[in-house]
């Protein structure tokens, strides 16, 4: 006769015998819960206990009053931080019912087996967690290099000399500027061209040139 099969007899006879006194106690039970990571205790994980009677919830460390069954307690704790850990903790038949069932009989040991109190579950129930892998920063010298910076300079046209540069070095001397170089065109334009004439010294003279002549630049 399969243990299955024994328990369903024994609950039907305890539904029949609903009057009839429990011969091994209460059928609640006070269970501590435990997250544990790296084989510490950590605190603040919120769990959720739950078998075929009914479903608790208790915070790392701490402890919960549960109703006790042939079925196993399955326990959740989540952590920020942390992976959810899961374990499921079998219960055992008490001793005192098969010693008890020579006194109270079998309807006695049915209703203990109908109710759960016939069993226990583990005083204690750790539930092992992970901490959750963050990603490593990029290392310093994984990063591509920078992009070396290109500036596009746009050529600039070098002052040259022009069709007025001897009659602007002539008024050069007259005006006290002894030349140093030739005069070179730095601007043209609609009313004329302008020439300057670098003077020994550092001083420079600008003229302003038209048609056949030049004048002082103002």
């Amino acid at each position: 006769m399969s243990g299955r099969f024994l328990l369903k007899i024994v609950a039907t006879l305890s539904v029949m015998c609903t009057g009839c006194a429990s011969i091994v106690g209460g059928t609640s039970q006070n269970i501590s819960v435990e997250a544990r990571q790296d084989a510490k205790s950590i605190a603040g994980a919120a769990c959720t206990l739950s078998n075929d009677k009914g479903k608790w919830f208790v915070t790392t460390p701490g402890s919960v009053g549960i109703q006790r069954s042939y079925e196993a307690m399955n326990v959740t704790c989540t952590k920020t931080g942390s992976e959810p850990g899961t374990t499921a903790a079998q219960s055992t038949t008490k001793p005192m019912v098969f010693g008890n069932l020579i006194f109270g009989g079998l309807v006695g040991a049915a209703i203990d087996i109908g109710s759960g109190a016939a069993y226990e579950y583990p005083n204690l129930i750790a539930v092992e967690m992970k901490a959750l892998e963050m990603p490593k920063p990029a290392e310093l010298g994984s990063q591509a290099p920078a992009a070396p910076m290109t500036i596009a300079w746009k050529p600039v046209s070098k002052p040259a000399p022009g069709p007025f540069t001897n009659i602007a070095e002539a008024l050069a001397v007259k005006d006290m500027c002894t030349p140093v170089g030739y005069a070179v065109l730095t601007g043209t334009g609609h009313e004329g061209d302008t020439y300057r004439v670098n003077c020994m010294g550092g001083m420079t003279k600008e003229y302003a040139c038209a048609g056949q002549s030049c004048s002082p630049a103002r």
